[in-house]
């Protein structure tokens, strides 16, 4: 990992020197801001749930807003970025989202502060074509309870930590972008408690010392568009452990190691967009059977005038007992420009997920491998689940962008 570390310091100091290359210009700054506020009313229908915590039905709430610091002084590009997520639905998350500065010139741009590494800027998916308010995603997180085994994935999207990145400038439609952050959690768990011997304990596992690697390539001909990702993350898993008697009953966990391809084309009016991910056996416990998800995802999309149709598929599994757990997902939305910056639309999503016998008994509700769980949302090992889960979210609303 020092040898990584030290490749990242020079890649830096590279790109620092590249960026101050640049030609004499006349000095500028200038400050912007953008955001969007979106409200929808969305209706849930959900069966085979033990513990429905949502409503059926309710007003949802959201939007964010982005404040840029840009200038420019004797070819040297700088500023600072704070984005603030304005989402009102569940809470619990994290209000501003990212905070960072940057410098940039003719080769590149180096950036630091928390922000979203370039696995997740540079990628391709299908993410890129469906519409409404939040994407495919918008609302299936924060509406459905889904059964033990896996939630709902897009790819490798890591959350905005502190991190030092390095982004090149295009070299004929190529991008290429590094990043290194010491620290950040898990994405898809969270703390949970558990007993075990009469001993109370908790566990939270972290990511350390991640770098992403990524590459999008994007060309225009003819008015067309032909664009291509692949992108890597890499890192250790440190579990943070309290309440445990014995340090033989710490468990350890294999490394972080994913990756994720993906691809978009936009022809005439018509847009297509795929993408492949595999987490591998990522921050899983060794010496057990289970995987980290991986998946598949595409959609297309076609614009009719001030209209906007589409529809996509995304498809997630992992080993569990007894088999996989699988989530599938059907959204379908039609937006419609209103006027500019205001656009109305509306979208189903259908949601099926499995898991396995197995995997729900009674037996695993409150077993010491908390590692049944991968993923932080739904069902947990402390109150167990169905089998199957069937769900069908239904959205309406307006967005107002500037």
């Amino acid at each position: 990992m020092k040898a990584r570390t030290l490749n990242i310091a020079m890649g830096v100091a590279l790109a620092a020197s590249a960026c101050m290359a640049g030609p004499k210009t006349p000095s500028s700054v200038t400050l912007r801001v953008s955001g969007s506020l979106h409200a929808a009313l969305v209706g849930v229908i959900q069966k085979n749930v033990k513990r429905p915590e949502t409503p059926g039905s309710y007003l949802g709430l959201g939007g964010n807003l982005t404040g840029v610091l840009d200038g420019k002084k004797d070819g040297l590009g700088f500023g600072a970025v704070a984005a603030i997520d304005l989402d009102k639905v569940k809470t619990a998350e994290k209000r501003v989202n990212e905070a960072y500065v940057f410098v940039n010139g003719p080769l590149g741009g180096i950036y630091a502060g928390a922000m979203e590494g370039p696995v997740t800027t540079l990628m391709h998916d299908a993410t890129d074509v469906i519409g409404g308010a939040k994407g495919p995603l918008g609302w299936i997180t924060r509406t459905t309870e889904q059964p033990i085994g896996v939630n709902v994935y897009s790819g490798l999207r890591l959350g905005a930590t502190n991190k030092i990145a390095v982004t090149s400038a295009s070299m004929k439609g190529l991008i290429v972008g590094l990043s290194f952050s010491p620290d950040s959690e898990e994405p898809g768990r969270f703390e949970r408690g558990i007993t075990k011997n009469g001993a109370g304990w908790e566990r939270k596992l972290s990511f350390r010392n991640v770098i992403e690697a990524a590459l999008n390539f994007t060309k225009t001909l003819d008015g067309n568009t032909f664009g291509f990702f692949l992108g890597g993350v890499f890192g250790q898993v440190v579990p943070a452990q309290k309440g445990l008697k014995k340090p033989d009953d710490a468990p350890s966990y294999t490394p972080l190691s994913a990756f994720q391809a993906g691809a978009l084309f936009d022809v005439g009016n018509l847009r297509f967009a795929a993408g492949y991910f595999n987490w591998g056996k990522s921050a899983v416990r060794k010496g057990t059977p289970f995987s980290a998800p991986q998946g598949f995802n595409f959609g297309a999309g076609v614009t009719v005038g001030k209209l906007l149709f589409s529809a996509s598929y995304f498809r997630t599994w992992r080993d569990v007992e007894g088999g996989k757990a699988t989530n599938d997902l059907v959204p379908i939305t039609v937006d419609y420009l209103l006027a500019p910056g205001c656009t109305i639309y509306g979208g189903v999503d259908f949601v099926i997920s499995k898991s396995t016998k197995e995997h729900t008994s009674e037996a695993g509700k409150r077993d010491f491998n908390l590692d049944k769980v991968w993923d932080g949302g739904g069902f947990t090992t402390e109150n167990g689940g169905p089998e199957t889960s069937n769900a069908q979210v239904f959205s309406l609303g307006m967005k107002l962008q500037c």
